[in-house]
């Protein structure tokens, strides 16, 4: 759990002393343009451009498939639906997350958004010993946003990896930092662990988000210098209902 020995981990193995390499977000989407509704404003939430950017990444397969560990309330799955991919979640039940003495609370607002809405199929159990081949599916995007320990990220991260449908497909994981500059170095290790050693050159940070990126597509990249120049200006506008 300590973070300076997953840094140092990351460096000695790896040699990422910036972390991944940078992908401009606007540069990997094209053009970054969504409503994003239903959000919360809550702890918790992924920020609103990283739930464009799987938005933005969905509208590539519409009629596909989209796969996300971590549901929570369910903004991102149900944001990720309106574009037209088929969905599906993977959470720990109810039963196993009151076994984790998670609070009733927070358990009753597993799927606030998302688990009455028929589009989208929700799935329980634990990623260490459930079996996904059962599922008889492959995914096109596949969003990782569990239990950010580290052994646990590594069994998701080396998981998702088969479940990827072709060339196209893509694995986008959130929390890779707290905020938009800066790394989680527990979380960049699961990730590196994971990752099958031909792949982790196709890994990077997306800019501006807390998310980072397995793509085949060749993009530019570069390794960041803490503070960054703003390299765009978004427009936001908030309406509450």
């Amino acid at each position: 759990e300590d973070t300076d020995a997953h840094k140092k981990e990351v460096l000695r193995k790896h040699n990422l002393p910036k972390g991944l390499p940078v992908v401009d977000i606007v540069e990997l989407l094209g053009s970054v343009n969504e409503t994003i509704s239903p959000y919360s404003f809550l702890e918790g939430t992924s920020t609103p451009l990283d739930l464009a950017l799987l938005k933005g990444l969905a509208k590539r397969f519409q009629g596909g498939e989209y796969f996300e560990i971590g549901t929570w309330r369910g903004e991102s799955v149900v944001n990720v639906a309106s574009t037209g991919i088929h969905c599906t979640t993977f959470n720990l039940s109810d039963e196993q997350l009151a076994s984790r003495n998670i609070s009733e609370k927070i358990i009753k607002l597993q799927g606030f958004y998302s688990k009455l809405n028929p589009a989208i199929k929700h799935i329980y159990g634990d990623t260490r010993t459930f079996n996904f081949s059962s599922l008889k599916k492959k995914f096109d995007l596949i969003f990782i946003d569990g239990d950010h320990n580290f052994d646990v990220l590594k069994n998701d991260t080396s998981k998702m990896f088969e479940l990827l449908k072709n060339e196209t497909s893509i694995i986008v994981w959130h929390d890779y930092g707290n905020m938009p500059e800066d790394i989680r170095w527990d979380v960049l290790h699961g990730i590196l662990e994971g990752t099958p050693e031909p792949y982790r050159k196709n890994l990077y940070r997306v800019s501006n988000t807390l998310c980072a990126i397995f793509t085949r597509e060749k993009i530019k990249s570069h390794f960041a210098e803490f503070p960054e120049s703003p390299r765009h200006e978004f427009t936001i506008h908030i309406a509450g209902k």
